[in-house]
């Protein structure tokens, strides 16, 4: 428990000093419409989780991206141009880790340390999306809109009605808005944009933000592909104990347009570990691959925000070299997990384990932080 307390606290305090830095808008937008699964794969400023399993074992692990500490230093990396060229630093992220000591939490019996690096990461704003939302019909719907606005605005610059049409400028309206609209502003409206209904006027107002809300949620559901890497160095043995290469870790939706799509991840992990039975580091080779599908329940339509995640899979494990005496080479192991979200940052996942060759049910239970 007290493992848990101290964690939480560490997470807790690193996000509220990197929360203080403003993100580029239109980045944030796209970032925090992504699910609590698919941050905990990636993020764009940092990760960080405190993993606590049904073994009493705990492991607490930060994953930065290069952009968000730079942009902690320089703040001139949010800049508009400098954020699109930072391309090498927003797919970089650092992999570090430490394990407590079971006897105390401020001794460490392991160190993990490693990378990640986003191979393929559409969920960006480009110049070519922002171009063709610019010319697309509800763009050219809300120049018009805006034309008529102005129109009127200038022939009745000095009444009631011209000081509400200036209140509407650059707004998207709302259909309460259209009906208690001024009756000689509505009528001329209608009539300049050939229009017969207080929808019409809702619609060419308000479809470009409609359209940039679809293109940002799209955006948010692009494919994700990272190559991983990951050392750990125990200290109480003084030695390597593990090297994880993990050549494919693919995140993607099968709707990229449906708030509730589903998420496929997959991962394949080519492992050099510590052979347990001789005690020789990094003599044992295991090839594990995991399949999950990731469903977002109850997505808030407003926020694009699941109350819950639930994330069944399959993982599979073949031992290449150092089979233990009556261990299986290959075995298929189900999971489960469930993600809590606490707020747009914190997530509680619970990951569920069963080990087929030995009958037993393990438990995974994580504070996830996700800056974004």
């Amino acid at each position: 428990m007290k493992k848990i307390i101290v964690s939480f606290l560490v997470l807790l305090s690193i996000g509220n000093v990197l929360a203080q830095t403003k993100q580029f808008e239109k980045e944030k937008e796209v970032a925090n419409k992504k699910s609590g699964d698919d941050k905990a794969n990636f993020s764009s400023i940092l990760n960080a989780l405190g993993k606590f399993t049904s073994q009493d074992e705990a492991t607490i692990t930060f994953q930065p991206t290069l952009y968000g500490l730079g942009s902690m230093f320089n703040p001139k990396l949010k800049e508009q141009d400098n954020f699109i060229n930072a391309t090498f630093l927003r797919n970089f992220q650092l992999n570090l880790g430490i394990t407590p000591s079971e006897e105390s939490i401020f001794d460490i019996d392991d160190f993990q340390s490693g990378f990640s690096y986003a191979i393929l990461n559409n969920k960006k704003l480009t110049r070519t999306d922002y171009t063709n939302l610019v010319a697309s019909e509800p763009t050219q719907q809300r120049r018009l809109f805006n034309a008529a606005l102005g129109r009127f605005i200038f022939d009745n610059r000095r009444t009631a009605a011209g000081a509400e049409a200036r209140g509407y400028t650059n707004k998207a309206l709302t259909d309460a808005e259209v009906a208690n609209m001024d009756a000689g502003l509505k009528a001329f409206l209608k009539n300049r944009l050939g229009v017969s209904t207080d929808a019409d006027l809702v619609t060419m107002s308000s479809g470009v933000n409609a359209a940039y809300k679809a293109l940002t949620t799209e955006l948010s559901k692009r494919t994700l592909l990272t190559f991983d890497f990951k050392s750990t160095y125990s200290f109480a043995d003084n030695k390597w104990d593990e090297l994880s290469f993990t050549p494919i870790n693919l995140y993607c939706y099968f709707n990229k347009k449906k708030l509730s799509s589903p998420g496929l991840n997959a991962t394949l992990n080519y492992i050099i570990g510590t052979d347990t039975s001789t005690k020789e580091a990094l003599k044992r080779r295991t090839l594990k691959t995991e399949v999950g599908m990731n469903f977002p329940i109850k997505v808030n339509p407003d926020t694009e925000k699941a109350a819950v995640e639930i994330k069944p899979g399959i993982s599979y494990k073949y031992i290449a070299q150092r089979l233990y005496k009556d261990e299986n080479r290959s075995k298929f192991d189900p999971t489960l997990t469930f993600r809590l979200r606490i707020n747009d940052d914190f997530y509680l996942p619970l990951k569920l384990e069963y080990d087929t060759e030995k009958a037993e049910l393990f438990g995974f239970l994580s504070i996830q932080f996700s800056l974004n």
